[in-house]
């Protein structure tokens, strides 16, 4: 809600009383740290605990686990996640009093504006990008997912690397000092209404960028929302993206994306050794156990595109066998790509789909795990199928698995849960 811009940017003050509602996502976790190392007095609430709010409240911020209009009691100002609804009871008690509500990207989009900001965006490979550069020039960040080795969810400094969502269309709310474009694909199209809708965010984000932009020069919508700006600069894929530790193609893209920007801040010996040093994302081609010629990997794709990606990337390791249980994102993604998702699977010699892990979504007719698998079993992929639990199908797993087997936990949602069935030290995997 934009009525009252003034109202809501006057509350970001130290001591002024922020409520982030919706808080255990990562993104409005790290907008919550950032907002607390300005001293603003936050508090956030959502439904269910997990690694975010946990590691808020050590940081000392209360977080309660419901939603309730005693919340507002001394609220200044509401920001909102975009998966709780404008119709939650809490966000239209707001209303009603005159608080001010808002959504997270608004209020990083104002956060940023003084700092030097570099932006990364794009509909795949945001998080992993940000990561790498966020560590190449040891700034302060802001981005989707949690890197590894204690670094916390999000940092302020004078440079920033902030990961852009374009999933509400907030992103247009930005205007970096550099922005990287690392892609560009149907996704979010609930919102954007077209692909052509979804390109002009971009370009906007193009327009508002005050120095350079990089951007894949394979991705021919990339080419075509940057070719006409002077500013915009293809990625260079040089040798140096090579030192990642990484497997994958594309984190040699997104490490020579890095490259390009960090150049302009630091020099690049700086960077190549840097960047044989990065550490990982959780949940990004994350390996949760290696032993009796068995590995376990879990990994955030949630599109077919970066599904394919992720297999091709395990194709670099020599597995007799690659496995998953695969669990979609969102009814509305499952409905409009339910045949790319059912084709790129296919590419697997064994599959589990599990429930659509909604985010919040309503259900869709047609968007279900069981229609990917329908899908399947039309084309002759049998090899294909559907679990309704999380634990039965892990289970099912566990009782095929054999040396040379690679399983992938693939999803976004809470297939992450399975990690805690995997203990090392006992007998859970053969």
């Amino acid at each position: 809600m934009l009525k009252n811009k003034i109202d809501w940017l006057e509350q970001l003050q130290p001591e002024k009383h922020i409520h982030l509602i919706g808080v255990g996502g990562i993104g409005m976790a790290g907008l919550a740290i950032l907002l607390h190392e300005r001293g603003m007095r936050i508090s956030g609430c959502d439904v269910v605990s997990n690694r975010q709010t946990a590691y808020l409240q050590a940081c000392g911020i209360p977080i309660d686990f419901h939603h309730d209009v005693t919340h507002l009691e001394p609220c200044d100002l509401l920001i909102r996640s975009s998966a709780v609804s404008l119709d939650t009871e809490e966000v239209q008690e707001a209303i009603r009093r005159c608080i001010p509500v808002i959504q997270r990207g608004y209020v990083l989009a104002e956060l940023v504006r003084d700092r030097i900001c570099i932006a990364v965006a794009g509909s795949h490979g945001k998080t992993s990008t940000a990561a790498i550069l966020s560590q190449l020039l040891q700034s302060g960040f802001s981005i989707g997912g949690e890197i590894e080795g204690g670094a916390g969810l999000a940092c302020d400094g004078r440079w920033i690397v902030t990961e852009l969502d374009e999933s509400d269309g907030t992103l247009t709310q930005f205007q970096p000092d550099y922005t990287i474009l690392t892609n560009v694909d149907d996704d979010h199209l609930d919102h954007h209404g077209s692909s052509v809708e979804l390109n002009s965010c971009f370009e906007q984000l193009i327009l508002q960028t005050k120095k350079m932009v990089f951007y894949d020069a394979s991705d021919s919508r990339s080419v075509a929302i940057c070719s006409g700006y002077e500013k915009c600069e293809p990625i260079i894929l040089d040798s140096d993206a090579k030192r990642i530790p990484f497997p994958g193609a594309y984190n040699q893209q997104n490490a020579a994306a890095a490259l390009m920007v960090a150049d302009q801040f630091i020099p690049r010996e700086i960077s190549q050794t840097r960047l044989a040093e990065v550490k990982p994302v959780r949940r990004r081609f994350e390996t949760l156990y290696q032993n009796n010629g068995i590995e376990i990997i879990t990994d955030y794709a949630h599109h077919p595109t970066e599904i394919n990606a992720l297999i091709e990337a395990t194709r670099e390791c020599e597995y007799q066998r690659i496995l998953a249980i695969f669990q979609p994102h969102r009814y509305s993604r499952t409905y409009a790509l339910k045949t790319e998702f059912a084709s790129v699977l296919a590419k697997l010699d064994r599959v589990i789909l599990v429930p659509v892990y909604s985010a919040s979504e309503r259900w869709i007719e047609g968007g279900d795990s069981k229609d990917i698998v329908s899908i399947c079993h039309e084309k002759g992929w049998k090899h294909i199928h559907e679990h309704q639990q999380l634990d039965s199908a892990w289970q099912e797993m566990m009782n095929s698995l054999k040396r040379g087997d690679l399983l992938l936990l693939i999803g976004a949602g809470n297939i992450d849960q399975l990690r805690s069935k995997i203990n090392k030290s006992e007998q859970n995997v053969p």
